[in-house]
């Protein structure tokens, strides 16, 4: 079955992704957080085959426990924090960590049982400006990254935003650039763990540089994130002054990512008139410049919501900064624009050729109070018939490729699955009824699995209570 391109953009119901510490119809949210998708109950070794060795880490403890079934031994290891620098290479003086709450339980349901991996995705604060690269520490399988880009995708589609996602268990093995090495060396991405485990080393992302180029449709890219050496391995070294160690960010899992993604397709539409009185991609733009947050290409929303518009500014700023104006638009959005379309157009293909918006003798006599007419509108969309996007389907059998039981013993496999996003992949014919029962029947499962745990983490605390009474007593 084919899937869809593993970078690029990526549609989101923006209230989907809401939170009680994430709010994504605030800008300021929106655009200073991006979204990290990690495995939280895998690990690096299988615990019936795991050395005793304790590995080292600067600002992670791996922790080691052995549990016993008979006369089999079992040794557990897991790293106790997630690792996260920001800053360019030899100038790391910031960085972040957190306990993800890992526990033995987690790993032997899915690593030993075969029971599925856990999937969960963080919101993650943006790099600065100035430190424009983010490095994560490969202590736990990273599956992919999101980057916000638009907080509204169209005015077609008011209810979607827009990420850039880069996925990683969809590259197979390719050639990775090694800083330590200074060369480029194959790295093997898998379904299962993605970037998989590698203590000892860092990912590191050129954040706005990555914005930038997967900003641009992939057939008009003149080169990829990874030639371009805009995603890079390296050695971990001290890094970071300023380690500090943080509670949780808001955090959602993956079913309800599939659920928030549908995949829609824009359309390169005529040009508008340049009207004031349809100012859709210049508010937009207001909102990221007004949470000063340059290290989002400010042309993002329109190379989304109005292609025609962004790719002029790329290729003939001078015909386009007369069409903005014409347009009323203020100078210093303006600027704004233009300046992130020529950092931008280093990475378009020398042999596309730019869109005229509008000729230079219209744009100097153009009258925007003129009356104009009404541009045609576009037919609202029912997203319940849209499916999700493929790619994170695919997200969903990779997680079920450890499951080694049939999960649909016992069940009635007519039934159409209850999720909203497996119905819409099956009534689309993205998905098989079969496959879209078989993930449904284990997340199931492993949602009771859960409720059990905390009723059981809930006993537990109340016969520690009840002792530790009888002891005050």
């Amino acid at each position: 079955m084919s899937t869809a391109y593993p970078e690029g953009e990526v549609f989101f119901v923006r209230n989907s992704l809401s939170h009680v510490y994430y709010d994504p119809t605030r800008a300021e949210d929106f655009y200073g957080y991006f979204m990290l998708e990690i495995i939280v109950n895998d690990l690096a070794e299988h615990p019936g085959m795991a050395s005793g060795t304790v590995h080292q880490h600067p600002h992670s403890v791996q922790i080691k426990q052995i549990s016993k079934s008979g006369p089999l031994t079992f040794t557990y290891k897991w790293w106790d924090r997630f690792v996260i620098g920001y800053g360019k290479k030899g100038n790391i003086r910031r960085g972040r960590s957190w306990n993800y709450g890992g526990k033995l339980e987690d790993f032997r349901e899915h690593v030993v049982q075969g029971g599925p991996a856990r999937v969960f995705v963080w919101m993650v604060p943006m790099p600065t400006s100035q430190e424009q690269w983010v490095w994560l520490h490969l202590l736990m399988p990273i599956r992919a990254v999101y980057f916000p880009v638009s907080q509204q995708t169209d005015e077609a589609f008011p209810e979607l935003c827009t990420f850039l996602q880069i996925n990683f268990y969809s590259q197979g093995t390719r050639p990775v650039w090694r800083e330590n090495f200074g060369s480029f060396l194959d790295h093997p991405f898998s379904r299962d763990k993605g970037i998989g485990f590698h203590h000892d080393h860092t990912l590191g992302i050129n954040v706005p540089e990555v914005m930038a180029l997967l900003s641009i449709p992939r057939q008009l890219r003149a080169t990829d994130i990874w030639s371009a050496k805009l995603v890079v391995i390296d050695q971990v070294g001290s890094g970071a002054d300023q380690m500090i160690r943080v509670s949780p960010w808001a955090a959602i899992d993956y079913v309800t990512l599939v659920n928030a993604s549908h995949a829609v397709q824009l359309v390169w539409r005529p040009l508008p008139p340049p009207r004031q009185s349809n100012p859709f991609i210049f508010n937009l733009i207001k909102g990221i410049l007004a949470v000063s947050l340059s290290v989002v290409p400010v042309i993002g929303p329109a190379l989304s919501a109005a292609f025609a518009i962004g790719f002029s500014i790329i290729s003939d700023k001078d015909n386009a900064k007369r069409y903005l104006e014409s347009a009323a638009w203020t100078g210093d959005v303006i600027d704004a624009i233009i300046g992130s379309g020529l950092n931008l157009k280093k990475y378009i293909d020398p042999g596309w050729s730019g869109v005229t918006l509008l000729p230079p003798q219209a744009a100097r006599s153009h009258d925007p109070s003129a009356d104009e007419p009404e541009p045609e509108l576009t037919p609202p969309v029912d997203l319940s018939k849209v499916p999700p996007h493929p790619l994170l389907l695919e997200g969903l059998r990779a997680l079920l490729d450890h499951e080694g039981r049939n999960p649909l013993v016992g069940k009635d496999a007519s039934l159409s699955p209850h999720n909203s996003s497996l119905e819409r992949a099956v009534r689309t014919g993205l998905m098989s009824l079969i496959d879209a029962l078989k993930i449904e029947s284990v997340l199931d499962q492993q949602s009771e699995a859960e409720v059990e745990q905390v009723e059981l983490r809930k006993v537990d605390t109340r016969e520690v209570e009840f002792t530790e009474g009888n002891k005050t007593e």
